[in-house]
């Protein structure tokens, strides 16, 4: 017997027990059914009447139900959405009464209002529109009774549902009607039977509302419960027959709405141990025609920018940040060997621009970090749809979340927004896609954005090929050509054999890619990136962040992050939110090589320390530890920073007789294993810790571990003291 988690095994005699209760009333029932009269019963005139008037009103009914109950529990349903309006409690309350009201009671509040002498009747009757006692008046009643059950089943359905994929669908240029038609329906296409099939056998089983609004009139008004009632009086094995055809009728509802729904929570669902190819995920992007061509470029454009390392460094470079890095913030933001390489070489160009602009030497002037690449193997259409990013600009202020700061993205330009979870990344970025909307704020971008989060929001119901046509068929492309593009669009992304795949068959990687792929397919002029990679592994990660770097060259693009790969891979300029302000922006090298926070500092991997600086040494906030090292431009800054690596620290249990000039007693405050060694947090009485990283043989040597005192030495030739930028206004 299959075991049941969770339940205790004496639940089985209560529930043999309820099921027996139900089940013994239908067998004592069928034990006295007369089945051999049993045609000669259902063959009658007054039987087959009864049956016919039945199945045509509640056929009738049911298609009312279907047109006027699904618009309903879309309302309900949406409307129940983030914040609940005071209404919609009362509303559903109104709506769902008739479940639990008495047929007669339901029946007689029909007739107070629709009968000759009712609140409407006189009005109706002046028309010639007399509804009690005639068919109309069954239909009504059964309608009455049995439209809850539709707008119950299909409200809740569409609540686990979400309006997430209607969302996704507006984004690609859906009308309200295409967004209903193409992807609410057949979404919730088999709640919506299973919602009709209910109403159907409710209305099949009415009683008490039709006999008190439409009376009991052979072939007018009496349906198969009425003449079930009147048989029971005059022929109780007639009763008995037409009841049996009542059960089956419910019985063969109630089994096809079972099917349905067991069908309806498989049908988008992989199979029970169904393991996605994932061959797709980095090894097919390689070898996608133009693909290495495209990734190499890029390396080349990063060999450039970094001034003084080659082309092979740059490759191995972004190998290890791409590939050998675990995609998680916190792993990112304690990378402090990949974060002190890029800060290095950074710090490097910085130093030889600045001695170029000394010396009255102009430098090149670069657009975008990004290679512009054309894959030849794409055709002439969709090299044609080259894009043409266009800026925007924002103010966010939403003053219930606390959020108030401008941004402006040029053309053609990518800006990451990093912070604090709080800092308002999201709150602005879903204010450019126009997901939400503030009297207070204030936006300018183009019409056509592409918005792709962590996740990708895939058409369920259609293939992998369907999905990104979408799209274009959106915006008025004939079937072939938006096929077309979509091939394309695939070839693009390295997926062109998972054209004809459904959703479920592909990996979390591929599917982003196909998301990706679905947005360029309608050529947005503004692209909308919020943590894409976070739900991603870091081959997949980076697979799809050099297909971004690849494939949005030129055009527009914001990106929410936490990821460091992500700035440093994609981002010409850089904004610094806390609190829901922008308390720094400015380019990429600058922000990173000059951390206007200290979660910016967390964020490149280094240590930070902000006080006040004497000319001499930095006097730390809140304590009396003092910070030498080497100034950059702290002369007219009293309030200053001083930025070293965490590979830069070394921890002793006594003081060393070197020459270190940094030398601080602390205690221990946190010990774990990272991606770079044993990676130690101390606490020397500042308000910021210093992160340092040793190897596991040193960790051991030391015997570390919480609440440890121990000695932090730093020399000051490693230590950068630079002016505090969050004291800038960001313009």
């Amino acid at each position: 017997m299959k075991q049941l988690r969770g339940i205790p095994h004496w639940f089985w005699l209560p529930a043999l027990i309820a099921f027996g209760v139900l089940l013994l009333p239908l067998a004592g029932m069928a034990f006295r059914v007369p089945w051999a009269e049993l045609p000669a019963i259902l063959s009658s005139e007054a039987s087959r009447e009864a049956l016919v008037l039945s199945l045509r009103t509640c056929a009738v009914s049911t298609i009312w139900c279907i047109l006027f109950g699904t618009p309903l529990a879309l309302i309900l349903a949406r409307a129940s959405e983030g914040h609940r309006p005071i209404w919609l409690t009362p509303l559903r309350a109104f709506i769902l009464v008739p479940l639990v009201m008495p047929p007669v009671v339901s029946g007689l509040a029909l007739l107070t209002t629709f009968g000759r002498r009712g609140v409407f009747g006189p009005s109706l009757a002046a028309f010639g529109i007399n509804i009690p006692f005639t068919t109309l008046a069954v239909i009504i009643a059964q309608v009455f009774v049995s439209l809850p059950y539709l707008v119950m089943t299909v409200e809740t359905a569409a609540k686990t549902a979400g309006s997430q994929l209607e969302h996704a669908a507006r984004g690609l240029g859906a009308s309200r009607w295409i967004q209903f038609s193409r992807i609410t329906v057949p979404l919730l296409g088999p709640s919506i039977i299973s919602g009709a099939a209910l109403s159907f056998a409710r209305s099949l089983g009415e009683f008490g509302a039709t006999i008190t609004f439409a009376g009991s009139m052979q072939g007018t008004t009496r349906t198969l419960p009425l003449e079930v009632y009147l048989q029971r009086e005059q022929d109780t094995p007639s009763a008995l027959a037409l009841s049996v055809v009542l059960i089956v009728i419910a019985l063969i509802l109630t089994a096809a709405t079972t099917v349905i729904e067991a069908r309806n929570m498989r049908r988008f669902r992989a199979p029970k141990g169904f393991v996605p190819d994932a061959a797709g995920d980095f090894s097919s992007a390689q070898t996608t025609p133009g693909f290495p061509q495209a990734r190499s470029q890029a390396l080349e454009t990063v060999s450039h920018e970094l001034g003084e390392m080659t082309a092979d460094e740059a490759r191995q470079t972004a190998s290890r940040r791409s590939d050998a890095v675990p995609h998680t913030a916190a792993n990112t933001a304690l990378n402090p060997r990949l974060a002190s390489h890029r800060l290095q070489d950074l710090h490097a160009v910085s130093r030889t621009q600045a001695a170029a602009t000394s010396s009255g030497l102009s430098q090149p002037a670069t657009d975008s970090p990004r290679s512009n690449v054309s894959d030849p193997h794409i055709s002439q259409a969709l090299v044609a749809s080259s894009h043409s990013g266009a800026g925007c600009t924002l103010h966010a202020c939403v003053p219930e979340r606390g959020v108030d700061y401008r941004l402006r993205v040029n053309p053609g330009q990518t800006l990451a927004l990093i912070g604090p979870n709080g800092s308002g990344k999201s709150t602005g970025i879903r204010l450019l896609a126009g997901d939400i909307t503030d009297p207070h704020s204030q936006v300018d971008a183009p019409k056509m954005i592409g918005f792709l989060d962590q996740s990708p929001q895939l058409f369920p119901h259609m293939s992998v090929l369907e999905n990104i046509a979408f799209g274009p068929r959106c915006h008025g492309m004939s079937t072939s050509a938006a096929r077309e593009r979509a091939q394309h669009e695939l070839a693009a992304v390295g997926l062109s054999a998972y054209a004809h795949k459904a959703p479920w068959q592909l990996s979390g990687g591929q599917a982003q890619r196909v998301a990706l792929a679905r947005l360029l397919a309608v050529d947005p002029q503004l692209l909308l990136l919020d943590e894409p990679f976070a739900a991603l592994d870091s081959a997949s990660s980076a697979t799809l962040r050099s297909l971004i770097a690849e494939r949005t060259a030129g055009l527009t693009t914001v990106i929410v992050t936490h990821d460091l790969i992500d700035v440093v891979m994609l981002a010409d300029q850089v904004a610094v939110l806390e609190d829901g302000a922008c308390v720094d922006l400015g380019s990429m090298e600058h922000i990173l090589t000059h951390p206007p926070t200290a979660f910016v500092a967390r964020f490149a991997g280094v240590n930070m320390q902000v006080g006040r600086y004497d000319g001499q040494v930095l006097h730390t906030d809140n304590s009396q530890v003092r910070v030498d090292g080497m100034t950059e431009g702290v002369v007219d800054s009293p309030r200053a920073a001083a930025v070293f690596d965490p590979t830069a620290v070394t921890i002793r249990r006594e003081p060393s007789a070197g020459s270190p000039r940094n030398v601080w007693a602390g205690q221990v405050r946190d010990v774990h294993t990272g991606p770079s060694g044993v990676e130690v947090s101390i606490d020397i009485g500042t308000d910021h810790v210093v992160r340092s990283v040793i190897t596991t043989r040193a960790a051991a040597d030391l015997s570390l571990h919480p609440g440890s005192n121990l000695f932090v030495e730093v020399k000051a030739m490693q230590v950068r003291i630079i002016p505090l930028s969050s004291e800038r206004t960001p313009q």
